[in-house]
């Protein structure tokens, strides 16, 4: 992560790294920064889309110059053309529409669908990733926009009584940035008297104590705004509070609904059945603190981000493929409203990764040498020193090997200085006495190859 971090900065790194020392920011970064003027005529077609239908979207339902929003691109009429047709097609996904007359461009539908729209360019386009001190210029506020959405997080913070965790302090943050962009640059509409239906009655009921919280900040940002925003924007914020997990204290899983209990050990039960071993019930209770707010997101179409998702996937592939397979078999087992994504999955997967890591079993290792008690034992402690994280069962000779090797069975891998047959199958490495760089390596691949 340090890496890609400083992958930023080709001039100065932005962590420092010090062996022995430890890490620290660069205090000579900001100094040093260059400003780069971004070329617009550089960006490629899907960046320019981006771009165009977020424009559109923040203004929306104002209509924008056609002439005025491509000018800047310097692309010929043929392409504007076909920007629009591919940009019509995606926006459908929303439920909304790009209105063209006169060569004048507005986009209509349901406002909560222009929101769902935003939020997610806003990802495609990587604007909330990593940013968790909020004072990126991806954000495209001014200070005084910044700082009053910063306090707003800072009174949910003294209501909670701790932080909002990332990554839902960006859902946040992000939610808030959205309102207070479209109601300075589009029209959000009011609606009047507010006829909210069964189920989001019942959710205002269930958390009334949030409800009131977030009626108090849609307050305070009609007051920042100067206008009086539709009542349902106390609704929109609330369903963002639920979808949060917004305690770091775990509950226990006996005090979650049913559906939260059922899914989250359906999940420990199909992967101790695919891995076929034991997981302590601990994870279905840690797990069930996600599975909450996550159903919460699901219904309410609202997406995290998972920044660590690359890195899961490489670190973890076949958990990771593992859960997006019983994640598939949990929306259709318990009818949920949306598909789990592949960031939900990157998530959950880091529950059994950590109970994995912490109950990992040693593997055992029988160390074989011709004859020579000198050189075995020499070997063993190259050996130990290379792979701590290895039981060394036995060093025995080949004369007396099956002796040996069945007092201490099972043996996962014989590492021997000579080749020969081993028993029950055991797959074997042959290395020399001073167990060299090629032997070390030839030792790791085939640790990695049987899976340890």
């Amino acid at each position: 992560m340090i890496k890609v971090i400083n992958a930023h900065n080709e001039n100065l790194p932005i962590i420092e790294v010090k062996r022995n020392r430890g890490l620290r920011l660069n205090r000579y970064y900001e100094l040093h920064q260059k400003s780069y003027i971004s070329n617009l005529s550089d960006q490629s077609p899907i960046e320019r889309r981006n771009s165009l239908m977020l424009s559109l979207l923040f203004k929306a339902p104002f209509k924008v110059s056609e002439y005025h929003l491509f000018k800047p691109y310097f692309v010929s009429h043929s392409v504007i053309k076909n920007d629009l047709k591919i940009m019509s097609n995606q926006l459908q996904k929303y439920e909304l529409k790009i209105d063209n007359g006169d060569h004048r461009l507005s986009i209509i539908g349901a406002e909560i669908n222009i929101r769902q729209a935003i939020n997610e360019v806003l990802l495609r386009m990587n604007r909330f990733e990593n940013t968790l001190d909020f004072t990126s210029n991806s954000f495209d506020l001014n200070m005084y926009d910044q700082k009053f959405i910063l306090s707003q997080l800072g009174e949910l913070k003294s209501y909670l009584g701790e932080s909002i965790p990332f990554p839902y302090n960006i859902n946040i943050f992000s939610h808030l940035y959205i309102l207070v962009k479209r109601s300075r640059e589009g029209k959000v509409l009011n609606n009047g008297n507010l006829h909210f239906d069964e189920k989001q009655r019942r959710l205002i009921q269930e958390n009334i104590d949030l409800y009131n919280l977030a009626k108090r900040i849609k307050i305070n940002i009609d007051r920042y705004l100067g206008t009086t925003l539709d009542g349902v924007e106390s609704l929109f914020l609330l369903q963002y509070l639920v979808s949060a997990r917004l305690s770091t204290k775990s509950i226990s899983i006996k005090q979650m609904p049913n559906q939260v209990r059922a899914i989250s050990h359906f999940y420990v039960e199909q992967v101790k059945a695919a891995l076929g071993r034991e997981i302590n019930p601990i994870v279905a209770s840690d797990l069930a603190n996600h599975i909450k707010p996550m159903l919460n997101r699901l219904q309410n179409g609202i997406i995290v981000k998972n920044a660590l998702l690359k890195e899961i996937r490489e670190e973890y592939g076949q958990l990771f493929e593992l859960i997006c397979v019983v994640s598939k078999e949990v929306v259709n087992k318990f009818n949920l409203e949306s598909p789990i994504s592949p960031d939900e999955n990157g998530f959950i997967a880091l529950y059994f990764a950590k109970f994995l890591e912490m109950h990992s079993e040693l593997k055992r290792i029988a160390i074989v040498c011709t004859t020579g008690i000198g050189t075995s034992q020499l070997l063993q402690v190259k050996i130990h020193k290379e792979f701590p994280e290895v039981e060394i069962a036995c060093v025995t000779s080949t004369a007396n090997y099956q002796e040996d090797i069945n007092k201490v069975l099972p043996i996962d891998l014989v590492i021997s200085t000579v080749n020969f047959k081993t028993s029950n199958n055991i797959p074997i490495v042959v290395v020399s006495a001073l167990f060299t760089n090629a032997d070390r390596m030839r030792v790791k691949r085939k640790l990695m190859d049987e899976g340890f």
